[in-house]
Protein backbone atom coordinates (compact mmCIF):
# COMPACT_ATOMS: atom_id res chain seq x y z
CA UNK A 1 0.00 0.00 0.00
CA UNK A 2 1.20 3.30 -0.59
CA UNK A 3 2.61 5.41 2.44
CA UNK A 4 0.70 8.55 3.03
CA UNK A 5 0.90 11.58 5.55
CA UNK A 6 -2.27 11.47 6.35
CA UNK A 7 -2.62 7.74 7.89
CA UNK A 8 -1.75 8.07 12.08
CA UNK A 9 -1.33 4.31 11.80
CA UNK A 10 1.47 3.16 9.52
CA UNK A 11 1.40 0.06 10.69
CA UNK A 12 0.12 -2.61 7.80
CA UNK A 13 -3.85 -1.94 7.63
CA UNK A 14 -6.04 -5.09 7.93
CA UNK A 15 -9.62 -3.51 8.74
CA UNK A 16 -10.98 -0.44 8.87
CA UNK A 17 -10.54 -0.34 12.74
CA UNK A 18 -6.72 0.03 11.28
CA UNK A 19 -7.42 3.27 9.54
CA UNK A 20 -6.64 5.91 11.56
CA UNK A 21 -6.17 9.49 10.38
CA UNK A 22 -3.41 12.26 11.18
CA UNK A 23 -5.29 15.20 9.38
CA UNK A 24 -8.65 16.65 10.34
CA UNK A 25 -11.45 14.74 8.83
CA UNK A 26 -13.80 16.21 6.10
CA UNK A 27 -16.41 18.97 7.31
CA UNK A 28 -19.64 18.18 6.81
CA UNK A 29 -20.07 21.57 5.25
CA UNK A 30 -18.23 20.87 2.57
CA UNK A 31 -19.71 17.28 1.72
CA UNK A 32 -23.50 19.55 1.85
CA UNK A 33 -22.02 21.76 -0.33
CA UNK A 34 -21.24 19.27 -3.07
CA UNK A 35 -24.01 17.87 -2.82
CA UNK A 36 -25.71 20.62 -2.81
CA UNK A 37 -24.23 21.73 -6.23
CA UNK A 38 -24.72 18.11 -7.82
CA UNK A 39 -28.64 18.74 -7.02
CA UNK A 40 -28.72 22.41 -8.93
CA UNK A 41 -27.23 20.74 -11.78
CA UNK A 42 -28.90 17.12 -11.76
CA UNK A 43 -31.35 17.56 -14.13
CA UNK A 44 -28.91 17.37 -17.02
CA UNK A 45 -25.99 15.86 -15.00
CA UNK A 46 -26.22 11.97 -13.54
CA UNK A 47 -22.90 11.60 -12.65
CA UNK A 48 -19.53 13.76 -11.45
CA UNK A 49 -16.48 13.02 -9.46
CA UNK A 50 -14.92 15.49 -7.18
CA UNK A 51 -11.76 15.24 -5.07
CA UNK A 52 -10.82 15.90 -2.01
CA UNK A 53 -7.89 17.59 -0.83
CA UNK A 54 -5.76 17.91 2.26
CA UNK A 55 -3.07 20.17 2.58
CA UNK A 56 -1.49 21.65 6.08
CA UNK A 57 -1.76 24.85 5.13
CA UNK A 58 -5.01 25.18 3.00
CA UNK A 59 -7.01 22.75 5.00
CA UNK A 60 -9.98 21.03 2.75
CA UNK A 61 -10.47 21.28 -0.91
CA UNK A 62 -12.28 20.61 -3.48
CA UNK A 63 -12.05 20.36 -7.32
CA UNK A 64 -13.92 19.02 -9.74
CA UNK A 65 -11.32 17.41 -12.58
CA UNK A 66 -12.09 17.19 -16.31
CA UNK A 67 -14.36 14.73 -17.16
CA UNK A 68 -17.20 13.32 -19.73
CA UNK A 69 -19.96 11.61 -18.20
CA UNK A 70 -23.04 9.51 -19.69
CA UNK A 71 -26.24 7.08 -18.08
CA UNK A 72 -23.79 4.57 -17.23
CA UNK A 73 -20.12 5.80 -16.45
CA UNK A 74 -18.06 8.29 -15.84
CA UNK A 75 -14.61 8.84 -17.38
CA UNK A 76 -11.55 11.16 -16.66
CA UNK A 77 -10.53 13.30 -19.42
CA UNK A 78 -6.89 13.38 -17.28
CA UNK A 79 -5.25 11.20 -15.23
CA UNK A 80 -5.90 11.98 -10.82
CA UNK A 81 -2.40 13.17 -10.45
CA UNK A 82 -1.93 11.57 -7.34
CA UNK A 83 -0.31 12.63 -4.97
CA UNK A 84 0.76 15.65 -5.86
CA UNK A 85 -2.71 16.90 -5.86
CA UNK A 86 -2.75 16.00 -2.17
CA UNK A 87 -6.04 13.79 -3.00
CA UNK A 88 -7.13 11.68 0.00
CA UNK A 89 -11.07 11.32 -1.36
CA UNK A 90 -12.40 10.73 -4.63
CA UNK A 91 -15.99 10.92 -4.50
CA UNK A 92 -18.13 9.89 -7.53
CA UNK A 93 -21.68 11.52 -7.56
CA UNK A 94 -24.58 10.17 -9.00
CA UNK A 95 -28.10 10.49 -8.73
CA UNK A 96 -30.61 7.38 -9.36
CA UNK A 97 -28.30 4.55 -8.06
CA UNK A 98 -27.47 2.44 -4.89
CA UNK A 99 -24.22 3.96 -2.93
CA UNK A 100 -22.06 0.54 -4.44
CA UNK A 101 -18.90 0.08 -6.28
CA UNK A 102 -18.49 -1.44 -9.44
CA UNK A 103 -16.02 -3.53 -11.23
CA UNK A 104 -15.39 -0.58 -13.54
CA UNK A 105 -14.87 1.18 -9.77
CA UNK A 106 -12.23 -0.68 -8.88
CA UNK A 107 -10.27 -0.90 -11.60
CA UNK A 108 -10.11 2.99 -11.81
CA UNK A 109 -9.26 3.12 -7.92
CA UNK A 110 -5.79 4.04 -7.04
CA UNK A 111 -3.82 2.67 -4.18
CA UNK A 112 -3.91 4.82 -0.76
CA UNK A 113 -7.00 7.00 -1.62
CA UNK A 114 -10.02 6.87 -0.10
CA UNK A 115 -12.74 6.65 -2.84
CA UNK A 116 -16.30 7.26 -2.19
CA UNK A 117 -19.83 7.00 -3.73
CA UNK A 118 -22.76 9.13 -3.00
CA UNK A 119 -26.03 8.24 -4.20
CA UNK A 120 -29.85 8.80 -4.05
CA UNK A 121 -28.91 12.48 -3.82
CA UNK A 122 -32.71 13.30 -4.36
CA UNK A 123 -33.49 11.82 -0.96
CA UNK A 124 -33.93 13.69 2.29
CA UNK A 125 -30.47 11.63 3.35
CA UNK A 126 -28.58 10.10 0.36
CA UNK A 127 -26.39 6.90 0.46
CA UNK A 128 -22.86 7.20 1.30
CA UNK A 129 -20.20 4.07 0.66
CA UNK A 130 -16.71 4.58 1.36
CA UNK A 131 -13.58 2.45 1.47
CA UNK A 132 -9.60 2.86 1.58
CA UNK A 133 -7.89 1.14 -1.59
CA UNK A 134 -4.70 -0.19 -0.63
CA UNK A 135 -3.35 -2.23 -3.67
CA UNK A 136 -4.93 -3.42 -7.03
CA UNK A 137 -6.47 -6.65 -5.53
CA UNK A 138 -7.69 -4.95 -2.00
CA UNK A 139 -9.92 -2.17 -0.63
CA UNK A 140 -11.34 -1.70 2.70
CA UNK A 141 -15.15 -0.31 3.37
CA UNK A 142 -14.79 2.09 6.04
CA UNK A 143 -17.70 3.95 8.08
CA UNK A 144 -18.19 7.18 6.66
CA UNK A 145 -17.20 8.78 9.96
CA UNK A 146 -13.84 7.83 9.81
CA UNK A 147 -12.96 10.48 6.94
CA UNK A 148 -15.96 12.63 7.39
CA UNK A 149 -17.50 14.77 10.44
CA UNK A 150 -21.14 14.07 9.78
CA UNK A 151 -24.12 14.22 11.94
CA UNK A 152 -25.89 11.20 12.62
CA UNK A 153 -29.05 11.22 10.04
CA UNK A 154 -27.18 13.42 7.45
CA UNK A 155 -26.62 10.27 4.97
CA UNK A 156 -27.43 6.91 5.00
CA UNK A 157 -24.25 5.36 6.06
CA UNK A 158 -23.64 2.15 3.39
CA UNK A 159 -20.45 1.62 4.64
CA UNK A 160 -21.07 1.76 8.26
CA UNK A 161 -24.13 -1.42 7.37
CA UNK A 162 -20.81 -3.58 5.23
CA UNK A 163 -19.19 -3.48 8.19
CA UNK A 164 -21.40 -4.20 10.75
CA UNK A 165 -22.57 -6.83 8.69
CA UNK A 166 -19.04 -8.25 8.43
CA UNK A 167 -18.34 -7.60 11.99
CA UNK A 168 -21.60 -9.86 13.10
CA UNK A 169 -20.98 -12.35 11.05
CA UNK A 170 -16.90 -12.40 11.97
CA UNK A 171 -18.50 -12.72 15.77
CA UNK A 172 -20.99 -15.34 14.89
CA UNK A 173 -18.12 -17.80 13.30
CA UNK A 174 -16.12 -17.23 16.77
CA UNK A 175 -19.12 -17.63 18.55
CA UNK A 176 -20.40 -20.62 17.30
CA UNK A 177 -16.79 -22.60 17.18
CA UNK A 178 -16.84 -21.98 21.20
CA UNK A 179 -20.45 -23.30 20.95
CA UNK A 180 -19.45 -26.28 18.69
CA UNK A 181 -21.93 -25.88 16.38
CA UNK A 182 -21.68 -27.37 12.83
CA UNK A 183 -18.74 -26.13 11.56
CA UNK A 184 -19.64 -22.30 10.78
CA UNK A 185 -17.96 -21.87 7.84
CA UNK A 186 -19.97 -24.80 5.71
CA UNK A 187 -23.34 -23.19 6.37
CA UNK A 188 -25.00 -20.00 4.85
CA UNK A 189 -24.72 -17.21 7.71
CA UNK A 190 -28.61 -17.03 8.08
CA UNK A 191 -28.67 -20.76 8.93
CA UNK A 192 -25.45 -19.86 11.36
CA UNK A 193 -27.74 -17.18 13.16
CA UNK A 194 -30.65 -19.11 13.23
CA UNK A 195 -28.25 -21.93 15.22
CA UNK A 196 -26.80 -18.85 17.49
CA UNK A 197 -30.92 -17.78 18.61
CA UNK A 198 -31.76 -21.15 19.26
CA UNK A 199 -28.96 -21.10 21.99
CA UNK A 200 -30.33 -17.28 22.99
CA UNK A 201 -28.06 -15.63 21.54
CA UNK A 202 -28.43 -12.78 19.26
CA UNK A 203 -26.78 -9.70 18.24
CA UNK A 204 -26.63 -6.17 19.58
CA UNK A 205 -26.44 -3.72 16.66
CA UNK A 206 -26.25 -0.84 18.73
CA UNK A 207 -22.90 -2.54 21.18
CA UNK A 208 -21.74 -4.52 18.14
CA UNK A 209 -21.80 -7.68 19.95
CA UNK A 210 -23.81 -10.75 20.41
CA UNK A 211 -26.00 -10.94 23.36
CA UNK A 212 -27.74 -14.23 25.26
CA UNK A 213 -31.42 -13.62 26.27
CA UNK A 214 -32.86 -15.59 28.43
CA UNK A 215 -35.75 -17.66 27.63
CA UNK A 216 -38.66 -17.40 30.00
Amino acid sequence: MTTNPWFLNQNPIVSWADVQLSIPKIPQALLMEVLENYRQKESTLLWVVVHFHYAPDQGWRTTVPTQHSDRASVRFMQPIGFPNQDVVLELCVRAPFDAFFSAVDSAGEVPGVFHGVLSKTDQAAPELAIRLRLDPQTAIIVPAATLVEIEEGIVIDKGEELVKAKEAYKAAVELGQKLFLEDPYSVPAGVLYSSLAKQGYYWNNRNWRFEQVAHS
